[in-house]
């Protein structure tokens, strides 16, 4: 129900609004929430972000600004994510899908689609990334691929990222040769598009795989890497990660006490960035520390 009548409801109340200067007015009005929803987002206020996105969002429509809109309901999805009501997000991003095919039906121009293509790159991608959190890779492999249509139609700057969860899709599906492939095609993609956090992502994941061949050191290698960008970029989430990845190796090196350190410490992250997941699991990670010999 929400995406066709959502999108009904919004265009019959903004849609007679989007003409000349109104209209790059609410350009400027959709860019303002979206800097104040990005700065809300960072400091781990996502009920602020999520009624500033949605603000957005009805600016983006107020100027009939559909691939902009696409990006709003993007953004909301993730305000959601965060905040753990993973059936409103899915259905934020049901939505873009909607409005997606709708304008394709209608025809775009060249300039248009672009964008729209990259919008829906984000979307798709986001898709496989709940589907893949969801412990449904199959899913979460259609998502990454039609996420690879979309940027590649668009040139769009996230192919270091696609990279990055089709490689996680691998490992999920137990395919560590073919993530390894993945991750390092990643890694390179992003560090050609000087993406902080995505290569970060890329180091994750090529730790995630070396712990799970074994590879201690090779793992603790790569989650110090990703430990040193994520904390410059100061995403707390991310670096509750990447100490729980250093907690894990030194555990399978069997040095307790760091093990134990980076543990209590991605616990600490994780509780004061609002990471329940990570929390959780780093307090089980502690438990089993401890019921150690």
């Amino acid at each position: 129900m929400f995406p066709l009548m959502a999108y009904a409801m919004a265009l019959a109340v903004w849609a007679p609004m989007a003409t000349g200067a109104m209209a790059a007015s609410q350009e400027d009005e959709a860019l303002k929430y979206n800097v104040r929803g990005a700065a809300a987002a960072s400091g781990n206020n996502y009920t602020r972000a999520l009624r500033l996105h949605q603000l957005a969002l009805q600016a983006r429509l107020a100027a009939d600004d559909i691939a902009g809109a696409i990006m709003e309901f993007h953004n909301i999805a993730v305000d959601f994510m965060r905040l753990g009501n993973i059936p409103q997000a899915q259905s934020r991003l049901a939505a873009a899908v909607e409005i997606f095919e709708q304008e394709t039906k209608m025809g775009m121009g060249r300039e248009k689609e672009t964008a729209m293509q990259d919008a829906m790159a984000r979307i798709t991608i986001l898709n496989a990334i709940i589907n893949l959190d969801s412990a449904d890779p199959a899913t979460a492999e259609q998502w990454a691929t039609q996420a690879m249509e979309h940027c590649r139609k668009a040139k769009c700057a996230l192919m270091g990222r696609i990279l990055n969860v089709m490689g996680r899709v691998a490992v999920a599906q137990g395919t560590l040769d073919k993530g390894r492939t993945l991750a390092t095609e990643a890694l390179v993609e992003n560090k050609k598009s000087k993406d902080q956090e995505e290569t970060a992502n890329s180091f994750r994941l090529m730790g995630e795989i070396a712990e799970t061949e074994g590879d201690a050191e090779k793992a603790n290698e790569a989650y110090l890497l990703a430990l040193g960008l994520d904390r410059d970029l100061k995403i707390g989430r991310k670096i509750a990660m990447d100490l729980l990845g250093l907690a894990r190796g030194y555990r399978l090196q069997k040095e307790t006490g760091q093990a134990r350190l980076f543990a209590t410490r991605a616990l600490i992250v994780a509780n004061a960035a609002g990471y329940e997941n990570g929390a959780i699991a780093a307090s089980e990670l502690l438990q089993e520390i401890q019921a150690s010999p």
